[in-house]
Parts: structure tokens; C-alpha cells; sequence
């Protein structure tokens, strides 16, 4: 076999023949390994071991050479002068010790390009260096990493596209096996795209709590990546107390990573799961979980097989009683046999199943050491309640009791849900129209679909469910869509010919309409006091507030623009008696802070003192908890408990005669208004206000976007258009 020779400085003629005459320098790589490639068998490429480290700075070694096949690899291997495996050190500039306030950088080691296919990296220490000791950022095929080690490292191994690649998958073949690295802020492995046939065996993983990097994680499965599977593996001691929620998991996947298997693996005291993952047919044999906040995170159909879990602890920066051992959120986990028990001092839910989720459990046995511990708990968390069951041993398919055809109309969210005979989750979706559909356990959810034609628009889903005796059942659902008029409206088309007659419209995402004087002359960038955003309907009515100390904050995240809205600040809009309307429609577009007050969003009182009670003649608040409250003449209204919820955006719409409000397109309120409020105009005397009213002051807390006001009750098709119009500009979906 033809050997190719490296050494730290180089010596002789620097060609590579021989340790006398070695290449110099890691950068000689990718020229021996073309020339290992070309015979056959492929020759090797010998790192020498004994003198010294191959020094990283701001140089990656880049590669596009390779093998011929997966039979004719070219191996890079770290040796002694005689040829033994030794490690040959890479010493990169991140600084050690590391620290979250000075953690230094240092670049990749091995890039890969396309070209540098059929490849098998051995005997290495990685020490001190950046993103990727071997970083895949082109397709390649076939990549094998073995005995290597590393030290206070970024990541491993990255699988990151790169240099205008649209992917980065590795084809046939990903072998990792007996690596360990102990000091990483990131990860211990990113493993992406359609990589396929991954094999890690012998692997540990020790980050030793290096914080501060977002989603730290042991190995994870991104993409399509898979199948994988995992033997003997250990991740440890991933932490991230960047954001409130600590992440931090010693193995995840994602929704399309399906097919995986771990066998005989460790995942200990990792600040969120040890392991997450939300693909199907994953399955987890003889493995512990050890002291990791949820110990086991499983999305989708999942087989936990004689495994162990001990003592969840508060790892985490989140609600103390989400510590689990087993939590299904939304698929079906089938826990058979294994050891669970608690710690002393903590309470936790052994089998927590949420968000339509279903846990069906044999032979498993549960301890603890803790009074309040909880064997089993089905989580309600306003979406679907779980289920946690026994296992049953019949063998016979459920059978579904379910439609098979459905009609809705365009923009439309809908739910199906699926029944059966026994309790069970959906399995992912597979098919065309995967991306119009989502599952959340037994239920099957239709995304608003934007369809244009004069015949429906027909959609076929397969789904697969699975009972809690471990069969499945294939069915069809046919969901056909309608076309409606649905077109957006903008101002120009709302307030121009043949358009309302009288309103307002104010949008923070117009260009040019924040202004931080009165006057209009000095624009508003992020972060500046706002005292006049104008009226874009041409009426002038523009939204006001001279005093500093109430003016809201303008904010640009490059998306979107907003309003930024505190306790105290308000405006007013036009002139008293400009509001005297016979019947009014209003638009909002919002997100409210967390708050569980009632808080004035906009309305038109019956006089001009701002500090008055609730005077509004009409008006709209939103409510303590998740809901609205409409004011229509002299009688209020309560909107639905989840009509705004917090922290999220929301397009809401208000007629004021027959009296309906929605929020994102879903009606809210059907009852007839207060019989006088046809009549409120006459009550007017002030002009609209927005974020306050006395009875409720300080006023509204949150995001505002825009808001759209018209002196009629607008049609149903005009109606949507508008709330269209304005749910559009900040992402929103919603129902027809």
C-alpha cells in the first residue's frame, strides 16, 4: 500500500515520499490524498505523531480529493515514526481554560468540499479548536471517522452547508467510532441534510457545562438525516442559560429524522432532554437517562425497551414541575420493561403525556424516594389532552372511526379528529401534501391553504395510527378546497374611488409615517420615542401625543414594525366629533404582553377627558387572561378565552352593528349589541384613543401594528380583505 508522509515542518524535498522527505504542514494534505487516490489500493496519508502539533489559527485545511469507492477509501492517520497509530495533535487558538466571558475562537480544521468523497480520518486530537475538527459543508460520500480525541473544542464534527452548496449531505455511508472529546460549547456532532447509514459507536461526550451556545447538544439529527444508529455511546453536561428556557440535549432529532436506534447508551445531566426527538420508529434500547431535566423527550411513535431513568433534576430555567422521566408531546411512546426513580427533594412526573400525546406502558417499574411524586399525569395544555395507558396485548389492527372526505373553504384552519376504538397518536405525515397538514396526537390539522380556481382544489393525506398495542392502521383523508374572495386591500383601494367615504388608517409598516416631532419632519429609526405616526386613509387623522413620557417606542427588526406600547403611553386621532359615525368597523393588529389586567386597546368616548372612566362609546380591551372585551354603547361584551392570547401576533377585526368581533379571522362574538348602540355617534364627543381610558389606566401593554378604522359596517368579503391586508404584513395566517 502507497504511503504518503507529513510532518509539522517538513523535511528534504518536501514531495511527500518518505519521512525524510515528508510535505510540511496539514495544507499538504489535499494534494497526497489526490495522489493516494489515483492507485489502487488507495494509499494512505501517515501523520506524523512525535513531533509536535499541527498548528490551526485562522487557516482550515480545505479538501475536494478523495477515494475512488467505498472499497478504495484514503486514510489520514496520525502515527509514530515507525508507523504506529499515535494521535497527532491539531492546536487551534480558543482559549483554555474556556470561560463564558472569554472564550476565544479558532477555525475548522478538515473542510470539505465536494470532491472529497471516501475518506477516513484516524488517530487525531483536536485541541483548541473552532467549529468542526472535520466540517462537511458540500455533498460528499462516504466519511469515516475513528479513534480520535478532543479538548475544548467548538464542535467536532459540522454539517453545515457552505460556499453556495444547497446541501451538505454525506451519501452512503457516515461511520464515527470511538472518539471522545470532553470540553465543546456546541456540540459534539451536527449531523444534516440526506445524510444516510450513520453508524457511531464508542463515543463519549463531555461539554463539562460550557454555556452560552444555543441549543448546546451532544449529537443531533437535523433535516433528513438517517438511519442512524448508536451503540455505546455517551453525551453529557450540555448546558445553555442564554434564554430563559435552558436548552441543552444529549441526543436529538427532528421531525423528518425517522428510523433511529440506540442501544446501550448514556445521556446524563443535560439542562433540557436527554434524549428529544421527533421523528417516528425511534428506538431506545437498554439506555439510562441520568439526571437530566426531562430524561426522556420523545415526539413521535417511539419504543423505549428495558431502559433506566433516574432522578430528573432542575436543570432548567422553566417551570420545575415539567421535570419528567418520559413525555410524549403529540405521537405515541411504548415504554416496555426499564427502571425509573426519582431523587429525593424533587418532585417530577414519571409519564407525562401532552399536546394529544399517548404513553402505553408494560412491565415498567416505578419508584421514588419523594412524597409528591407523580407515577403518571395526561397534561391538558389547551390544545388536546394525552393519555397515558397500560398496554394491551391484542393483536388486532384499531379500526378508525372516521370520515374520509371533507370540504372546506379557502384560508380556512380546521381540525379532524381522529377516533378509534383504542386510545393511540398519529405517526408522521408522509405524501404530497405533507406541508398542508400537521398531526397533534389524534388529531389531524388542515393549514389555512391560499387557493385561486373554479373547481375544488382536492387533497389527498394518507395517515397512519398507531394503538397502544403497538399496531397501526393506514387510512385516506380526502380534504377538498373552495375558492373565495380573498384578495388583500390596501389603503389606497379601501379609501379611493368607490371605496368608504370616512375613517382612518395608521400602519407603522408604511414607510415614512413615524415621525418623532409633532410636525412630521424628523423620522422615526428603531429605538426612537414616536409622537405622530400619520394617517394613511388621506383624512388626516393623524395618531398623536405631544408628552414625551407617554410616547411609545418604534421598533424595525428588519421584518417588521411596531409600536412598542408601556403602561401609561396613549394617542389620540383626529378631532372631536370626526367619530360620529352610523355604524363603525375597526381592524387591530397586535401582540400583547403578558398581562392579566384589563388593558383599553383603542376606542372613541363620549368625552374629551382622557382621565374619565370607561366612557368609550365603543371600544375594545383586552382581557386579563387570553380574551377580549368589546364595548358596544352602554353594555360590554366578552370575546373568547383564547381570542388573544399573549405574546403572539394577532389580527383582530370589530363590527360594531350586529356587534361580531374576530381575531384572526375566527368570530368571537355573535350576540346583537346593546339595543341603543346604533345610536352611540350621538354620544361622541371625543376623538379615538388608543392604549388607554381611565377606568383601566395605565393602558395596553405590547406590540402594535397597525389599525384601520371606516365609518360603515364593512361586508363580509370587504371585511375580510382588510383583516387580510393587515394579518398579512406580520405573518399571520388565518380562517375565512
Amino acid at each position: 500500500m502507497p504511503r504518503f508522509y507529513v510532518t509539522p515542518a517538513g523535511a528534504g524535498a518536501k514531495n511527500g515520499t518518505s519521512w525524510a522527505n515528508a510535505s510540511a504542514g496539514l495544507g499538504a494534505v489535499n494534494g497526497l490524498i489526490g495522489r493516494a487516490a489515483a492507485t489502487n489500493p488507495a494509499g494512505e496519508v501517515w501523520i506524523r505523531a512525535d513531533l509536535g502539533p499541527y498548528e490551526v489559527r485562522a487557516t482550515t485545511f480545505t479538501l475536494d480529493k478523495g477515494g475512488v469507492s467505498a472499497d478504495r477509501e484514503v486514510r489520514i492517520r496520525g502515527v509514530d515514526a515507525s508507523g504506529n497509530p499515535m494521535k497527532a495533535e491539531v492546536l487551534g487558538t480558543r482559549v483554555e481554560p474556556w470561560t463564558i466571558n472569554n472564550p476565544g475562537s479558532s477555525a475548522e480544521v478538515f473542510r470539505l468540499n465536494a470532491g472529497a468523497n471516501y475518506l477516513y480520518f484516524s488517530d487525531f486530537h483536536a485541541h483548541n479548536t473552532g467549529n468542526g475538527f472535520v466540517r462537511v459543508r458540500m455533498p460528499i460520500k462516504g466519511l469515516r471517522i475513528t479513534d480520535c480525541t478532543g479538548r475544548n473544542i467548538s464542535r467536532f464534527l459540522e454539517n453545515n452547508l457552505g460556499g453556495g452548496a444547497t446541501h451538505a449531505s454525506i451519501a452512503e455511508y457516515l461511520v464515527l467510532q470511538r472518539i471522545t472529546v470532553r470540553g465543546y460549547s456546541d456540540a459534539f456532532a451536527r449531523i444534516a441534510y440526506a445524510t444516510e447509514n450513520i453508524l457511531c459507536e464508542d463515543l463519549y461526550g463531555d461539554s463539562e457545562r460550557q454555556d452560552k451556545s444555543a441549543f448546546a447538544i451532544g449529537i443531533g439529527l437535523r433535516d433528513t438525516a438517517g438511519p442512524a444508529t448508536f451503540r455505546r455511546c455517551t453525551m453529557k453536561n450540555h448546558i445553555d442559560t442564554s434564554k430563559a428556557y435552558q436548552n441543552g440535549d444529549g441526543f436529538s432529532g427532528e421531525a423528518q429524522n425517522h428510523n433511529v436506534t440506540f442501544e446501550d447508551c448514556i445521556a446524563a445531566n443535560n439542562t433540557d432532554g436527554g434524549w428529544d426527538f421527533k421523528g417516528d420508529n425511534i428506538r431506545l434500547i437498554r439506555c439510562q437517562a441520568l439526571g437530566n431535566h426531562r430524561n426522556y423527550r420523545m415526539w413521535g411513535v417511539s419504543y423505549l425497551i428495558d431502559c433506566i431513568g433516574t432522578g430528573p433534576m432542575d436543570n432548567a430555567g422553566t417551570n420545575p414541575y415539567s421535570r419528567c422521566q418520559v413525555g410524549s408531546y403529540g405521537g405515541v411512546c411504548y415504554v416496555i420493561g426499564g427502571r425509573y426513580t426519582g431523587n429525593a427533594g424533587y418532585s417530577y412526573t414519571c409519564f407525562s403525556a401532552e399536546a394529544g400525546g399517548t404513553i402505553a406502558y408494560s412491565r415498567a417499574t416505578v419508584t421514588s424516594d419523594y412524597a409528591n411524586f407523580k407515577g403518571e399525569e395526561s397534561v391538558n395544555d389547551g390544545k388536546h389532552a394525552g393519555r397515558v395507558e397500560l398496554m394491551t396485548t391484542t393483536t388486532s389492527k384499531p379500526v378508525l372511526n372516521v370520515p374520509t372526505t371533507y370540504g372546506f373553504p379557502e384560508n380556512l384552519k380546521a381540525v379532524i379528529p381522529i377516533t378509534a376504538n383504542m386510545p393511540g397518536a398519529l405517526a408522521s405525515l408522509t405524501g404530497p401534501y405533507t406541508g398542508h397538514f400537521g398531526r397533534n396526537g389524534y388529531w389531524l390539522s388542515l393549514k389555512a391553504q391560499d387557493y385561486e380556481g373554479t373547481t375544488p382544489k382536492t387533497m389527498q393525506q394518507p395517515i397512519r395510527f398507531y394503538g397502544i398495542n403497538q399496531q397501526f392502521t393506514d387510512a385516506v383523508i380526502t380534504v377538498n378546497i373552495t375558492d373565495v374572495q380573498d384578495d388583500p386591500m390596501d389603503a389606497a383601494t379601501l379609501f379611493g374611488p368607490g371605496g368608504v367615504t370616512d375613517g382612518g388608517w395608521w400602519d407603522c409598516s408604511v414607510a415614512g409615517t413615524a415621525w418623532i416631532d409633532i410636525d412630521g419632519t424628523v423620522p422615526a429609526v428603531d429605538g426612537s420615542f414616536v409622537a405622530r405616526l400619520d394617517d394613511i386613509s388621506g383624512r388626516g387623522r393623524h395618531m398623536l401625543q405631544p408628552d414625551v413620557t407617554k410616547q411609545a417606542v418604534f421598533r424595525d427588526d428588519g421584518t417588521n414594525q411596531w409600536l412598542e406600547v408601556e403602561k401609561g403611553d396613549w394617542y389620540a386621532a383626529g378631532s372631536a366629533g370626526d367619530y360620529r359615525f352610523p355604524d363603525i368597523s375597526m381592524y387591530t393588529t397586535i401582540r400583547r404582553a403578558v398581562d392579566t389586567a384589563t388593558r383599553p386597546l383603542w376606542g372613541i368616548p363620549r368625552s374629551l377627558n382622557a382621565s374619565t372612566g370607561d366612557n368609550f362609546a365603543v371600544g375594545m380591551w383586552t382581557n386579563g387572561g387570553a380574551s377580549l372585551r368589546v364595548r358596544v354603547g352602554g353594555s360590554s361584551v366578552f370575546c373568547s378565552s383564547n381570542s388573544a392570547v399573549t405574546n403572539r401576533d394577532i389580527s383582530i377585526s370589530f363590527q360594531h352593528n350586529p356587534g361580531l368581533a374576530h381575531t384572526n379571522n375566527v368570530q368571537m362574538l355573535n350576540r346583537e349589541p346593546d339595543p341603543g348602540s346604533p345610536n352611540y355617534a350621538a354620544g361622541i364627543g371625543g376623538v379615538m384613543r388608543f392604549f388607554t381610558d381611565g377606568s383601566f389606566a395605565p393602558g395596553y401593554t405590547g406590540r402594535f401594528y397597525a389599525a384601520v378604522c371606516t365609518n360603515r359596517t364593512d361586508p363580509e368579503d370587504i371585511r375580510f380583505r382588510i383583516h387580510r391586508q393587515l394579518a398579512q404584513q406580520i405573518g399571520v395566517k388565518f380562517a375565512a
